[in-house]
């Protein structure tokens, strides 16, 4: 909003989609459908309201990142891959959204395309099986990859929501450190 980005921290018992919900009532009718990061859990959407819905592609890198050293070839090429596809962000970031969005186009949505053209052959050609820990993982990209691949569609859409993950770091540690302090 004025060039300034609005990151929303809603803490409590609900589940995101109904703290959501909540707030979106507050929205004037006529604005934009808001970009929505969050994780792939269905209970953090909420119904009733356009959103445009992305997830984390870092979450995505990191189910891979756990596995590496079981699947080392199959999980540093995903990783790698997605790897370039940060660093292309990364040259991005004077860019209008538009210009933003192209770029990505022209230069991520083929690695991307490789990335799922790769975990499909894995699993089509029954080089890793589908219950494994990473056939899960291939599963949760292939599953979820309109999402994780927002980027490519729509201006401004972000890769990952690390900055509030990050920005949460500091209570969540602070809650496990300060338990049962002076009780």
């Amino acid at each position: 909003y004025d060039d300034k980005e609005i990151v929303l921290f809603y803490n409590g018992t609900k589940h995101a989609g109904e703290n959501l919900a909540r707030v979106s009532v507050h929205r004037e009718p006529d604005t934009s459908a808001p970009i929505y990061m969050c994780d792939a859990l269905s209970r953090n959407i909420p119904s009733g309201f356009k959103l445009i819905v992305c997830h984390c592609l870092t979450h995505a890198f990191r189910k891979f990142d756990d596995l590496q050293n079981f699947y080392p070839d199959e999980c540093s090429y995903v990783m790698k891959h997605i790897s370039a596809v940060y660093d292309q962000d990364e040259k991005t970031k004077q860019m209008s959204p538009e210009q933003r969005m192209a770029h990505h186009q022209k230069y991520s949505a083929p690695l991307m395309q490789q990335i799922k053209d790769y975990i499909a052959k894995l699993i089509d050609d029954h080089i890793i099986e589908p219950n494994s820990p990473l056939g899960k993982a291939i599963q949760y990209m292939q599953r979820h990859w309109f999402e994780l691949t927002q980027f490519l569609r729509v201006p401004n859409a972000p890769l990952d929501n690390n900055i509030v993950e990050q920005a949460l770091k500091v209570p969540i540690r602070g809650r496990r450190t300060w338990l049962f302090y002076k009780t």
